[in-house]
């Protein structure tokens, strides 16, 4: 159990009213750039990165900070924090819904704490280690538990698109699982992931990700009595290699196994 007080309800209060502020935004119009590596970025990224930097900075000046967007400071506590002001940027910019906010804290390489939230769905997962994983506030506060599906000819699998599959050279072990599963959706990002979380979904499968993507999943995946892990044992979330896994308890190390098998053609 995290032994650490973070005000959690000030930073769901902060997260909520950012996304808010994105809606709003995105509602009105808002222009877009591309940033070297060619993916697409918004004055509305830059702003919550902005104003999620000043809330740890302001109650935590000995914390570390990483953001996607290039906000970065060193820890001197131990403590990082991560931060994908917009995860699914382009969902976000094409008027989908699945576009989230999410942060977290890790502590000595443990994720400590995480926020998934969804604003155009109105949609809040938090976790504090040890603490349970919850959706909403207040007196709409539910306790959120994974799935208890055990094999994976009974699962529903998501995964975050073929493209990604093929540039991690994972496309025919991807087949291979989805032909066998129960069901198989391509959602991207952390709206994949929370499916798990909620128990609506039993695995996601991402690809490509980075340490803002999942920090803040693995927290609230594990209260959930779920796992995560990248494959060939880099669970770090600092290092979260090429394949990243999200699953219930049962089926983590069975898809885990899958992603790493060898595919004979024929």
């Amino acid at each position: 159990m995290s032994d650490y007080r973070y005000p959690v309800q000030e930073l769901l209060q902060l997260v909520n009213e950012l996304g808010d502020k994105a809606v709003q935004a995105r509602a009105a119009g808002i222009a877009t750039q591309r940033k070297p590596d060619r993916t697409v970025v918004t004055e509305m990224d830059l702003y919550i990165e902005k104003k999620l930097f000043e809330f740890v900075r302001t109650r935590f000046p000995d914390d570390g900070f990483a953001g996607e967007e290039g906000k970065a400071v060193a820890s001197r506590s131990g403590r990082v924090w991560l931060v994908d002001p917009i995860d699914g940027t382009q969902q976000y910019v094409r008027g989908q819904d699945f576009w989230g906010i999410l942060v977290a804290c890790v502590a000595d390489d443990v994720p400590d704490l995480g926020v998934i939230a969804h604003p155009a769905r109105q949609e809040v997962v938090w976790a504090e280690r040890g603490k349970g994983c919850h959706a909403g506030t207040g007196a709409r506060e539910e306790r959120l538990r994974t799935s208890l599906v055990d094999r994976i000819e009974d699962a529903y699998v998501l995964h975050n698109g073929i493209d990604f599959a093929c540039r991690t050279d994972k496309l025919d072990q991807l087949r291979r699982i989805v032909r066998s599963a129960e069901a198989e959706r391509g959602y991207a990002d952390s709206f994949g992931h929370t499916e798990v979380i909620r128990g609506h979904a039993d695995v996601m499968i991402d690809f490509l990700a980075e340490p803002h993507d999942i920090a803040a999943v693995a927290v609230c995946v594990a209260e959930a009595g779920g796992s995560w892990s990248g494959l060939n044992g880099q669970n770090s979330v600092h290092q979260p290699g090429q394949v990243s896994v999200t699953a219930n308890a049962a089926l983590g190390p069975l898809v885990s196994a899958a992603l790493t098998a060898e595919v004979v053609a024929g």
